[in-house]
C-alpha cells in the first residue's frame, strides 16, 4: 500500500460503478459471456485490493492497542481493549477468508494465467490484450 502511494500509482483504488461492474464480470465468467473491457485491474481486483488492505490496516491499529496495553505503563480503558481485541479477532478471520477467496480464484479458468505473475511480477501479453484491453491500449499509445 505504501509502495503504490508514494509512487502515486492509485489505479489499484477502486472507482465509481466498481459493485456493478465486478457483478457484469463474475457473470461473464459464470456464463462464459464477454466481460466488460478493464483497465490493469478488473474491477473485481480493485474491490478485493481496498478489501484486504482495511482489514490489514485494522490489524495492525489494533494489534498496536493490544501490544500498548501489554507492554507500557499507558492505561487503556477495558471497554477500548475489549472493542479493539473483538474487531482484531474480526479482521483476522476476515483476512483468512479474504485470502482463500484470493487463491481460490485461480480455480476460475479466466484467472490462471496470472499465477505466474504472482512470483514473477510479469504477465503475458496475449492475457492483457484480451482481459485488460484498456490498460493494453494505454500501453500501447504511450509507446508510440
Amino acid at each position: 500500500m505504501f509502495v503504490h502511494f508514494f509512487n502515486k500509482e492509485f489505479d489499484a483504488l477502486p472507482k465509481r460503478g466498481d459493485v456493478k461492474e465486478s457483478w457484469k464480470i463474475i457473470k461473464a465468467m459464470m456464463t462464459n459471456g464477454e466481460e466488460p473491457p478493464s483497465e490493469k485491474y478488473l474491477a473485481v481486483q480493485r474491490l478485493a485490493y481496498i478489501a484486504i488492505a482495511v482489514t490489514v490496516l485494522s490489524l495492525v491499529i489494533t494489534g498496536l492497542i493490544k501490544v500498548v496495553k501489554n507492554v507500557s505503563d499507558l492505561s487503556i480503558p477495558n471497554s477500548i481493549v475489549s472493542i479493539s481485541t473483538a474487531i482484531h479477532n474480526i479482521a483476522t478471520v476476515a483476512l483468512v477468508v479474504l485470502l482463500v477467496a484470493h487463491l481460490a480464484a485461480f480455480i476460475i479458468k479466466a484467472n490462471r494465467k496470472l499465477l505466474p505473475g504472482m512470483f514473477t511480477g510479469y504477465v503475458d501479453e496475449e492475457y492483457v490484450k484480451h482481459r485488460h484491453i484498456l490498460w493494453y491500449k494505454k500501453i500501447k499509445d504511450k509507446q508510440k
